[in-house]
């Protein structure tokens, strides 16, 4: 993952946990980042630390939209969403 604080002028490399494979990222702005991964979602509040949500479902998941630090929205390839208020603590399924 990179990210810049500069508009783009420059980049900052930002290691992901071992093994975790980005497959969609997002930032509702500042440092906070959303990403969902090959084994879950995980997220940053500090542009740099990575920590682990519950997984909302066994599904593959193939997006995010993050919203702030605490909401965002999942989805998986077949159209299934999920919604967390609380940072990724709880998930509900959107229907």
């Amino acid at each position: 993952v990179e990210r810049s604080r500069d508009n783009g002028a420059t980049w900052q490399h930002v290691p992901t946990p071992d093994g975790v494979r980005v497959i969609a990222a997002g930032s509702p702005g500042g440092d906070v980042c959303w990403l969902v991964a090959n084994d879950g979602v995980l997220r940053t509040t500090n542009g740099s630390t990575w920590a682990r949500t519950t997984r909302p479902t066994t599904e593959p998941l193939a997006g995010v939209v993050p919203v702030s630090a605490e909401r965002a929205s999942v989805f998986t390839a077949s159209g299934a969403r999920w919604e967390t208020s609380n940072g990724g603590r709880t998930w509900t399924p959107v229907r």
